[in-house]
């Protein structure tokens, strides 16, 4: 059984030896950055667990300021996985690793029998990036006034997650994780007063009080600057949550200084994926 499902499987599973020597120049900047995902359903809110997976690993390291370079995966797969669904979860994976600008470095595949239903896939995604020399935010460098951006509506990815467990079939939504190296590097690209950037894959208010604990500094958030979009706004009204509470893994946090606001959100929203972005708050003294 095994065996057979073994010889079904698409290359990406068995990319057992490196298809890229890493850069031997890389040692001195190196970033890494690990995402784990344990038996996620294959697609939600019609984002594949591939680009899931690849997507977070990619933008854990681009808000350190870091360009993703290589990538690896491990998957444990219940044998009764359809051969079908593997092909659409490894081509999602490659399609995000060129999107992210990554190299596969290798994979490697355990099967488990579990013996119980519905099927499932754990995947492990290890990325390696390079720090450029000249990055230095950081949030000590906050200040009263500052702006902070976010490229796109909070949520998305919690609500989707939310939707799938509660099996709602209304509303539908889209879960809008990708890689967000073209938004980053347009705010690396020229001096936009960047104080810091953040990725709020646990939540945007998670996120803003981390950035914020132990500092004399607090957010002030615009309400209406900060609603989310339809589809996750009647989740969170069925649920009695709040969309800045849910994980959003589509979407960069960006705090500029005010004299950078407008250029700044220009630029995040002439990129991939920042069409929607919004000045969502001012950073405040307590």
């Amino acid at each position: 059984m095994t065996t057979e499902i073994i010889s079904s499987l698409p290359p990406l599973f068995s990319l057992r030896r490196p298809q890229v020597s890493v850069d031997p120049g890389m040692h001195r900047s190196i970033a890494t950055a690990t995402a784990v995902f344990p038996r996620n359903p294959l697609v939600t809110g019609g984002c594949s667990l591939g680009t899931l997976a690849v997507s977070v690993a990619a933008n854990r390291l681009l808000a350190t300021g870091a360009t993703p370079r290589y990538i690896s995966a491990t998957f444990t797969i219940d044998i009764d996985t359809p051969p079908a669904a593997l092909r659409v979860l490894a081509d999602a994976m490659e399609r995000a690793a060129v999107e992210a600008e990554t190299e596969w470095l290798g994979c490697s595949t355990e099967f488990v029998d579990r013996g119980c239903s519905p099927y499932g896939v754990e995947v492990s995604v290890f990325a390696i990036g390079q720090m450029p020399p000249d990055v230095d935010y950081y949030r000590d460098s906050l200040r009263p006034g500052d702006a902070v951006i976010l490229s796109a509506p909070a949520g998305a990815h919690g609500a989707a997650m939310i939707a799938a467990r509660k099996g709602l079939k209304e509303p539908q939504v889209t879960d809008d994780t990708a890689p967000l190296n073209d938004l980053v590097h347009a705010l690396l690209r020229e001096d936009y007063g960047i104080r810091l950037i953040a990725y709020p894959e646990g939540g945007v208010q998670a996120e803003l009080d981390a950035m914020t604990a132990d500092t004399p500094w607090r957010v002030e958030i615009d309400a209406e600057a900060a609603a989310p979009s339809a589809d996750v706004a009647a989740v969170c009204a069925l649920s009695g949550l709040d969309s800045l509470t849910l994980p959003t893994t589509g979407a960069m946090l960006t705090v500029v200084s005010p004299e950078f606001e407008a250029a700044a959100l220009a630029a995040i929203r002439r990129s991939a994926y920042g069409a929607r972005a919004a000045v969502i708050g001012r950073v405040a003294a307590r």
